[in-house]
């Protein structure tokens, strides 16, 4: 039968491509205020001041977060050189994990994790 294999892959593709967090962002506290240090810790932990940026870029990426060379959301200049975000939007809840980091020589030397969530 040639049509279950075809079927099985379809929906582990459909259900891979909805993924409520992050690797790195799942199991978290479920209170905002909590999840967001919580979050921060794990970035830290995972990738400590002077890790090789090429690691945490690679890393990221393959967790599936958009990479952008400046964190300037509100126009203000850079609070960082780099800034990693993954969204989720849902109902009517929106969920921010984000990465921010700055680097030099090609090592980090500043790096946090922010978590947002905004349910209006």
């Amino acid at each position: 039968m040639k049509t279950a294999p075809v079927l099985i892959l379809s929906v582990l593709l459909v259900l891979g491509g909805c993924a409520t967090a992050p690797q790195i962002g799942q199991g978290l506290p479920g209170a905002s205020a909590d999840a967001g240090p919580a979050f921060d810790r794990r970035i830290k932990a995972k990738f400590p001041v002077g890790s090789a940026e090429a690691e945490v870029l690679s890393q990221l990426t393959r967790d599936g977060f958009k990479i952008s060379p400046c964190a300037d959301p509100k126009g203000q200049g850079c609070a960082f050189q780099h800034f990693a975000i993954w969204t989720r939007a849902a109902s009517n809840c929106k969920r921010d994990w984000q990465v921010l980091w700055e680097s030099q020589d090609g090592r980090v030397t500043r790096i946090e994790g922010r978590y947002y969530t905004d349910c209006s």
